[in-house]
Order: structure tokens, then sequence, then C-alpha cells
């Protein structure tokens, strides 16, 4: 069995992290923690990568976070103008609003999606659309695997979607209604 090491069980090793990344030389790290030289090279070796490459990672998951957070307020803000739109009863502009609504979420999609697990036999990997055939929904072994999601997140697209198909229909009637026959 290999030997745990020392640094990572240390009660100070986010300091003794820190100040390795930082460059600390390794006499003043001993002077202060007492470990050894030696365990110092060998935790910067073997295991300062593996949290860097950890802090990364989280970086990346903040800035996925923050850039899905800037989609849901362009999506907030796109359903602000058509909620207008339709107060005013301006069809054109309504569904210039849905047009890019339905833009927003197509976009939500697809990045939800690159995230999704490939599937066995899966094509593409695109699944707009590939839910509903002919208006109706398709067989379940055709419907995309969204078990990644979140239980709010699957809450938050359902509605999404259908207050996009909502008023898409309300303003093709306004717009039908509006229009010379």
């Amino acid at each position: 069995m290999g030997r745990v090491c020392t640094i990572c069980r240390h009660p100070e090793k986010e300091e003794i992290n820190r100040l390795l990344v930082e460059g600390t030389p390794f006499r003043k790290l001993v002077e202060r923690f007492g470990s050894s030289p030696a365990a110092l090279s060998r935790h910067r070796k073997d295991h300062i990568p593996e949290a860097l490459v950890r802090a990364q990672e989280a970086a990346e998951v903040d800035h996925g976070l923050d850039l899905f957070a800037q989609m849901m307020d362009l999506n907030e803000r796109t359903l602000r103008i058509l909620g207008r739109a339709e107060a005013s009863n301006d069809p054109r502009l309504a569904l210039t609003a849905i047009k890019e609504a339905r833009g927003n979420l197509e976009l939500l999609c697809k990045a939800m999606c690159s995230q999704m697990p490939q599937q066995a036999g899966a094509g593409s990997g695109s699944y707009l659309g590939s839910g509903y055939q002919n208006g109706h929904a398709a067989p379940d072994e055709e419907r995309p695997d969204l078990s990644f999601l979140t239980d709010e997140e699957l809450t938050q697209l359902r509605g999404l979607l259908r207050l996009a198909y909502e008023r898409e229909c309300l303003a093709n009637q306004q717009l039908r209604e509006g229009s010379p026959s």
C-alpha cells in the first residue's frame, strides 16, 4: 500500500498549497509548518497539478453559470418586450420577440445538450426538435436524456418552452385576425 501524503493530511494543507503555488521557498515552509523538504517536493510534484486542474474546472463551471445567467436575463428581457407588444396589440413586434425568444431557447438547449453525456447511437448530438414528430411527442427512445438537469432546471426549461409556444400561437392568431383574408 502506498504512503499517504503528509501534506495532504496536514491541517493547513490549503495554506501550504497556496504558498507552494506562489513559489514560497521550501525552507520557509519547513520552518512554518514543520514538514520536510522532501514531503513538500513530492506534494508539489504529485498533488498540486491535480489541485490546479480542479481549480480550473471550478473556474470553468463559474464561467458557465455566468453565461447561463446572462442567457436567462436576455430571455427575460425578450419576454418583457413580447409582453409589451401583446399589451399594445402589436402582432408584428410580438412575432419578432417570439423569434428572438425561440432563438434564446435554441441557444439554451444547445448549451444544455452539449453538456449531455453522449448516448449510444445518438447521431449528431443535436436534440433540438428531435422530441417531436408532426406536432406529437416522439417515442421515449427518441427523446433526449435530460437526466443531467436538476429538477429546477427541467421545470424552468418546460416553462420557457410552454410560454414560447403559447405566445407564438397567440401572436399567429392575432396576425391572422389582423390581416386581410
